[in-house]
């Protein structure tokens, strides 16, 4: 009779243990997703801290943000600037900053990971000034990124402005 009450006590056990070891499992599963997501939204945030620098130091930084084959898709259905060269070219076509930007605010919107893209949509306040002029401009981006040896790389980046 001992032998058969120590068999239900060692049953009883396992059915508790198992199902637990399955949670701690699926939770460090899910924190892993989670760390990714994380990872998103910080370049995410990375791209608007380093716009806000406003150094010639920071375009190569910005630039290292997108992968080598990124496309930037500008406001006003202007043509897609492909790869990171051409984005450069794109914003800094004097080869260093010509503006400043004063202000430069977002709000993620909705963001998620799956495999090794993830994207960020969401609204953004942008005001910057160049050669005396403050411009500003409000509206919706979505940036979609992929992580690509260990480190997510923005592949595209688009905006769209409110029209005034």
């Amino acid at each position: 009779m001992k032998q058969s009450s120590k068999l239900v006590r060692t049953m009883i056990m396992a059915l508790l243990i198992v199902p637990v070891l399955s949670l701690s499992c699926k939770a460090y599963a899910l924190h892993e997703g989670h760390g990714d997501l994380d990872h998103v939204e910080a370049l995410y945030e990375q791209y608007r801290q380093v716009w806000l620098r406003n150094e010639d130091e920071q375009i190569k930084e910005l630039i290292d943000l997108f992968s080598a084959d990124a496309a930037l898709m500008p406001d006003q259905g202007a043509e897609i600037i492909m790869g990171r060269h051409d984005i450069q070219d794109y914003w800094f076509p004097e080869g260093r900053v010509n503006g400043t930007v004063v202000n430069f605010q977002h709000s993620i919107q909705k963001s998620e990971v799956k495999g090794d893209l993830g994207y960020v949509i969401g609204r953004y306040l942008l005001t910057f000034e160049v050669d005396g002029v403050e411009t500003t401009s409000e509206g919706n981006e979505i940036m979609i990124a992929r992580k690509m040896d260990g480190k997510w790389k923005i592949i595209t980046m688009h905006w769209n402005a409110v029209q005034p």
